[in-house]
């Protein structure tokens, strides 16, 4: 049984004694895929991606207008082998940033295994309950293959379960997908995992392209609503919301 109705539970518990000045505006979480079908380079490829992208103007400005964020990273693989974690971080400067990005390039994968997405996003989604009270929650998860776990005992519905404890949890779940060897990924992510308010895909045709994909991803993410939604520097290409358009999630 998940653990995510009990520690959502408790955050509700808590939340009387919690300060204000705690609550960061914006708590995000990095699902990382470290699946069998990601090697060692393209996994380095992902680590040094998002690292560079926290070093980038484009996304310190975007962390700058979202205020107060904290962020925390998971490394996810096979739906039984335990994710590896990076503990929150808190963004309140450029040098922060940095910081962070320092962690995130040393970030080691997991024993590689078939692709739990199901299990990358709970995971994501149990250190946001853990965290508590936010202003936003938000999980960006990138990969390059859908759930090949549900015929499995114990794992089938997992990710099922998953999108709906996000729904409770009030967060978004967006997704970048690395198209090299799915076409089709894109919409089966739109379909199946992608959830929430704003909820969108985006996709790179291979690795070597995740850098520049990952870094304009959050800046759309992070930055308000209201900003995000008139930055001139995100053209639509690659970019595609629920349904092929930039409408909110529906759930499948």
């Amino acid at each position: 049984m998940s653990r995510l109705p009990l520690l959502l539970l408790s955050c509700l518990l808590a939340a009387p004694v919690a300060r204000a000045s705690d609550c960061p505006d914006l708590a995000l979480v990095l699902a990382l895929d470290s699946s069998l079908s990601i090697d060692r380079a393209e996994f380095a490829l992902q680590t040094e991606g998002y690292a560079e992208a926290f070093r980038s103007p484009a996304v310190q400005a975007a962390l700058a207008a979202a205020g107060t964020v904290d962020v925390a990273a998971v490394v996810w693989s096979d739906g039984e082998a335990a994710p590896a974690r990076l503990g929150w971080e808190r963004i309140a400067a450029p040098e922060d940033a940095r910081r962070l990005a320092v962690h995130l390039a040393a970030l080691e994968r997991v024993a590689p295994g078939r692709t739990g997405v199901g299990g990358g996003l709970a995971a994501a989604l149990e250190m946001l309950a853990e965290h508590g009270c936010a202003g936003r929650r938000l999980v960006n998860l990138s990969g390059d293959g859908r759930e090949t776990l549900a015929p499995r005992k114990g794992i089938r519905g997992q990710l099922t379960r998953a999108r709906a404890e996000a729904e409770a949890l009030g967060a978004t779940v967006n997704a970048l997908a690395v198209t090299d060897e799915e076409a089709d990924l894109p919409d089966w992510y739109r379909s199946h995992v992608i959830v929430g308010p704003g909820a969108f895909v985006m996709e790179t045709p291979e690795f070597r392209g995740f850098a520049e994909a990952v870094a304009r991803k959050l800046v759309r993410e992070i930055a308000p609503p209201a900003l995000a939604a008139s930055r001139p520097f995100l053209p639509p290409r690659r970019l595609t919301g629920a349904g092929g358009g930039d409408r909110p999630a529906r759930r499948s």
